[in-house]
């Protein structure tokens, strides 16, 4: 089946950046455990889509040869958050939280009296 190179990712690719992730920090940093929320995705150039696509950039001209879009998982920078800052929320802590203040007698209480 033809696959459009800005196709979303499939699960297998977003594991597989995943692990990347995972590899850098266990092989070249002294982190012991990491938390990371999201993965960037950054697409090839417009120019690289359109010659893998065989459509031409000027009109009435040729496409350029098309050449592979390399898809590799790599780490670019991992930056540490300054003291004091929390990471970003995940979608199942949302879950979390709102599990215990709806099941929480005094967090009702008090949000009746809000």
């Amino acid at each position: 089946a033809f696959k459009h190179p800005l196709d979303p990712l499939t699960p297998d690719k977003i594991a597989a950046a995943s692990l990347s992730v995972r590899y850098h920090i266990a092989s070249k940093t002294e982190i012991k455990a990491i938390k990371f929320i999201t993965t960037y995705l950054l697409p090839p150039p417009k120019k690289v889509v359109l010659a893998y696509l065989g459509i031409c950039l000027t009109p009435g001209g040729q496409p350029e040869a098309p050449t592979p879009i390399i898809q590799k998982a790599k780490v670019d920078s991992l930056d540490k958050l300054p003291d004091g800052t929390q990471p970003q929320i995940s979608v199942q802590e949302l879950v979390a939280c709102e599990t215990i203040v709806t099941s929480n007698a005094r967090v009702q209480q008090l949000v009746k009296e809000v």
